[in-house]
């Protein structure tokens, strides 16, 4: 399971999702070949389609979907090393990065990774979880 990150652009000094005005829909982003050019300069970046990029490391993934007008969202797996992607990616698009566990900013100066740690916990559990054999025991 991947780790959600939405990049928005928000009123200034706006942190969480929840602070905002009932109704408040974010401002477009340029369109999609403006965001692809800004993106280029990211480290690794490989575009798959006009819409939709990805970056690797050995211990990482980050897909960038930038196919709505309003929101990138960044499907995150791995260490917490890819938060250097997502910083970069919300600076590009002079955007905040929303934890989609909270609803709130990324932490740059405390703890960014909290929901990235916390996903990555969700998924060895649900994976834990798929590792038991079902059993057919009709009896109970």
């Amino acid at each position: 399971m991947a780790w959600d990150v939405l990049v928005v652009r928000l009123p200034q000094g706006t942190r969480r999702l929840n602070a905002l005005p009932d109704g408040y829909w974010p401002p477009a982003f340029e369109p999609a070949v403006e965001i692809k050019a800004r993106l280029r300069g990211i480290p690794n970046i490989e575009f798959v389609d006009d819409a939709l990029a990805v970056v690797r490391a050995e211990d990482w993934v980050i897909e960038i979907d930038f196919s709505t007008p309003t929101r990138v969202l960044l499907g995150i797996e791995g260490s917490d090393a890819s938060l250097d992607i997502v910083r970069a990616v919300s600076h590009v698009l002079d955007a905040i990065a929303i934890d989609t566990t909270t609803g709130e900013a990324l932490d740059w100066a405390g703890d960014p990774s909290s929901g990235l740690r916390l996903s990555r916990a969700r998924t060895e559990m649900l994976e834990s979880i798929d590792a038991v054999p079902p059993t057919n025991d009709t009896d109970r």
